[in-house]
């Protein structure tokens, strides 16, 4: 069987649901210990425990996916490489593209190159390309607006995008990596996180939790948006998970420390000491 046709006989299998409520805290948790693990030469340990999480999930993010082609590739174990990444393509990982281009296949070149030509028409059917297509416009702007440092501009851009996107979001659902590829879901959160006018997270703070629950964003991502929210909403200048700005940790009561490092747990982050 081709490499393509293996990937057709995936994007025809039906989506096997969990009989158990999806935990990605837990996940987020136990992947953050995997890295330490690899970063200590424990490859075999680290596939096995990966592989276990990831039967516990319903979406595994394709980043994790291409990182472990990556470590299984610097391990001179090809076919767990070939495994993950196309696992990772399916998932929407794009090659090259956003944190895509910062990972090597070092060992593995010729399955990897052969996998991603051969395969590259096929998972782009995956993604919505007209959803994606407005969705880059829209950073574009995003990002020029601050490059010219006009903070009228930013204002005028963001209300728009701001606008834009809820409307989109309402019509094709959140754009995770599935759905638009990894760079361009990225590309959207560092938008989300510009959105300063939802000063009180009422618009996004249930899209964001929810997207959180189904895997397509992580701790850090969705504690960074909120807490941006909060340090501009309140006077105190608190934030819920301190992991905008850490720094402020060290200010607080032990009893604010400890509720702190419960609500950091419930998402999968790392406790503050």
């Amino acid at each position: 069987m081709s490499i393509v046709e293996k990937i057709l006989l995936l994007l025809a299998l039906p989506l096997m649901m969990n009989s158990h409520q999806t935990d990605y805290a837990f996940y987020f948790k136990s992947f953050k210990e995997i890295q330490e693990e690899l970063l200590e030469s424990d490859y075999e340990k680290s596939v096995r425990k990966f592989e276990e999480i990831c039967s516990e999930i319903n979406h595994v993010p394709s980043i994790h996916l291409a990182l472990m082609a990556s470590a299984s590739s610097k391990n001179f174990d090809c076919e767990s490489a070939e495994k993950f990444l196309q696992k990772a393509y399916l998932n929407g990982f794009e090659y090259g593209k956003g944190l895509g281009g910062n990972f090597k296949f070092t060992n593995c070149e010729f399955i990897v190159d052969g996998l991603y030509s051969e395969s590259k028409d096929v998972i782009e059917l995956r993604f919505n390309t007209e959803y994606k297509s407005v969705l880059d416009s829209m950073f574009i702007l995003d990002q020029e607006c601050r490059q010219e440092f006009d903070l009228e501009k930013i204002e005028r851009v963001d209300s728009l995008n701001m606008k834009k996107l809820l409307e989109l979001m309402e019509l094709y659902g959140f754009p995770s990596d599935k759905l638009v590829g990894h760079c361009t879901s990225d590309n959207v959160k560092t938008m989300i996180l510009h959105f300063d006018r939802d000063w009180d997270n009422s618009k996004f703070g249930f899209i964001l939790e929810n997207a959180f629950s189904n895997g397509y964003i992580q701790p850090n991502e969705l504690a960074w948006i909120m807490d941006r929210r909060t340090l501009k909403k309140t006077k105190k200048k608190q934030q819920y998970y301190y992991e905008y700005k850490k720094n402020m940790f060290e200010g607080l009561q032990e009893k604010e420390k400890e509720i702190v490092n419960q609500r950091r747990d419930s998402i999968g982050l790392h406790k503050i000491k």
